[in-house]
């Protein structure tokens, strides 16, 4: 295998952190790169940044480094849920509440057959425009990709995931992709209009 410095910046990251599975697999599906071949900060070039401190603590926060798109490698970035559906056999979808308690938002992490993790929000009716998964921060992409080896699906008791939208969870699913229908059957029991929204992108 060839090393590269995202290959060694990883290494790095596994010694000195050898009990935390999960940070490496984030790394990886979130196609996040170390800044100045450092192993202890990485950015998705697109504003979005994760660190890991010397105490061992782990942190993400949102900061424009570049400004501008122009080097998105990834060419789904802006497609539809629908686009995202298609190329996808695994995600992760939250039903919630916005501020005013209404229930009109949808989170949905997607797992694409090319090992790379995407999100996109549904908010009272439209479609927002895709985000880079890191921006859900870290302490959401924990539990998230806990199921990622999950059987047909499973409900997940998350109850604080954060979004470009503030909501509050009501229900959440790891599933394999496209749903069975008995999930999407659930789906409709907890709130049938963001059912709609889900039988849509498939």
């Amino acid at each position: 295998m060839k090393i590269t410095p995202t290959t060694k910046a990883l290494e790095s990251i596994k010694a000195f952190l050898p009990n935390d599975h999960l940070i490496g697999k984030i790394i990886e599906l979130c196609n996040l790169h170390p800044v100045e071949k450092s192993w202890y900060r990485w950015t998705d070039h697109l504003g979005n940044f994760l660190q890991i401190h010397n105490n061992k603590k782990i942190v993400s926060f949102a900061q424009d480094p570049l400004g501008y798109e122009a080097i998105i490698t990834d060419v789904y970035f802006k497609a539809a849920p629908s686009k995202l559906s298609q190329i996808s056999n695994w995600a992760f979808i939250s039903f919630g509440k916005d501020q005013t308690n209404a229930y009109n938002t949808l989170y949905a992490w997607f797992l694409g057959r090319d090992n790379r993790l995407r999100f996109c929000s549904f908010y009272n009716g439209t479609w927002l425009k895709n985000e880079p998964p890191l921006i859900s921060g870290i302490n959401t992409l924990r539990p998230v990709l806990k199921n990622l080896n999950v059987k047909k699906y499973r409900q997940a008791d998350i109850l604080h995931i954060k979004g470009p939208v503030a909501m509050n969870i009501t229900r959440s699913w790891a599933t394999e992709w496209p749903p069975k229908k008995e999930l999407i059957d659930k789906m409709c029991h907890c709130n049938e209009a963001l059912a709609e929204v889900v039988k849509g992108m498939i």
